[in-house]
């Protein structure tokens, strides 16, 4: 079974709209979706997520996160793809 793992992007601590766009069009296709939230002061936006689509909601909350890292961002994404098993992963251009 396909599965999907989508990178949520976040400005000011909100999901930005391409990220719900992603998700809806997997809910349409009726594809297993789960999402990644990274970031400091997003834990209030799984709701949103799941609300779009997203079975899972991986919730990565916490004050050292407001800053890009790509290897710490990296780690995450790896573990929540593993949790998930997902065979694709989405990202927003």
């Amino acid at each position: 079974m396909e599965k999907i793992l989508v990178i949520s992007e976040t400005k000011d601590s909100e999901i930005k709209k391409p990220t719900l766009e992603l998700l809806s069009y997997a809910k349409s296709l009726g594809i297993d979706t789960s999402a990644v939230l990274i970031g400091d002061g997003v834990n209030g936006q799984a709701d949103l997520l799941a609300g779009y689509g997203a079975k899972t909601v991986y919730v990565a909350d916490d004050p050292s996160l407001g800053l890009y890292s790509t290897s710490v961002y990296t780690k995450i994404v790896q573990d929540a793809a593993s949790q998930s098993a997902a065979s694709q992963i989405w990202f927003t251009a």
